[in-house]
């Protein structure tokens, strides 16, 4: 990225608390300004993370994080991150990239023509931009890699980011997880397509040298132009509840691999949200419904063994 000069990431102050083994509250405290966002623009978003059944059954801690903001009365900002199961510090690694990306983001938002004059980028300007984002996220998950004297490797973890308005959407995406979108007037759509790599169950991660090797294909970027009515992005523990992920196909003898969401499980929740917004619910109610439907709102969430991390924004 091109204009201010950049701070430099050693002075970047990623909080690294462990979290308890109970639902995480919002990762950050965004309560007056998510009200602001609620009662000036018609956007509501909700966002949290709940801790799985498998990592309380063995005392991890949640591996997901996630983040998002208003950064302008136009623009928004949406982030997921899943902390690889297998390596060893991966909840710290999802809390870099999710704030360290929104840093970046917020630092150099308005160097950006696109972003002041309120129109969306082409596919290869966004692309260039988004490596730019997940490079610097790299650059400081080494930093603090050297600083802590570990392995960059056990900082392994997936992310989705988006960059939003009511007209479209900026998708960057490394590893798997979902993401769906509802155009104003249309049908819910798979927003990105998940990379889990060559080798069956294979997950690929942000520190990992095969995700640069083969940038092409293990970095997903797209933009969505079109006015929107909601967008969706998750971690992979939320995918069985709400995608249709296969399909058994009788003539070939096998199940055939999908990515298309379940409008009767989004539907339901923008409905809802809207409907809160425009009687007067206040924020807090809303959020905290939220809270309680990631947990258990429908059987599978419910019954999930691995961490679940979503964010819901709706234009009301």
């Amino acid at each position: 990225m091109k204009g201010k000069k950049k701070k430099n990431p050693r002075n970047r102050k990623v909080k690294t608390e462990k979290k308890e083994n109970s639902i995480v509250p919002t990762s950050l405290n965004k309560e007056v300004q998510l009200k602001g966002l609620f009662e000036q623009s018609k956007l509501v978003i909700v966002g949290n993370s709940v801790i799985g059944k498998g990592h309380i059954r063995e005392g991890l801690p949640c591996q997901d994080n996630f983040d998002f903001c208003s950064l302008d009365e136009f623009w928004s900002i949406a982030i997921v991150s899943d902390g690889a199961g297998s390596r060893k510090y991966s909840d710290i690694g999802s809390k870099i990239a999710t704030e360290v990306a929104i840093d970046v983001v917020k630092e150099q938002a308005n160097n950006l023509p696109w972003f002041r004059e309120r129109h969306l980028p082409s596919q290869t300007n966004w692309r260039k931009l988004a490596i730019q984002i997940l490079e610097e996220v790299l650059f400081n998950m080494k930093q603090k890699a050297v600083a802590d004297g570990i392995q960059l490797r056990d900082y392994g973890c997936t992310i989705i980011l988006t960059i939003f308005c009511k007209e479209g959407i900026l998708v960057a995406n490394i590893g798997d997880g979902r993401g769906a979108y509802l155009p104003e007037n249309g049908n819910w759509s798979a927003l990105f397509k998940p990379f889990k790599g060559e080798e069956a169950n294979q997950t690929t991660f942000i520190t990992d040298k095969y995700t640069w090797d083969n940038r092409d294909n293990a970095i997903g970027t797209n933009v969505i132009i079109g006015p929107i009515k909601s967008l969706a992005i998750m971690t992979d523990g939320c995918e069985n509840a709400c995608f249709l992920l296969n399909q058994w196909d009788e003539q070939k003898g096998y199940n055939t691999k999908l990515n298309e969401p379940y409008p009767q499980f989004f539907n339901p929740l923008v409905e809802t949200i809207s409907s809160s917004y425009n009687n007067g619910v206040d924020f807090d109610t809303i959020s905290s419904s939220w809270l309680s439907f990631l947990r258990s709102g429908t059987p599978a969430l419910e019954n999930e063994i691995d961490d679940k991390s979503m964010i819901l924004a709706v234009y009301c």
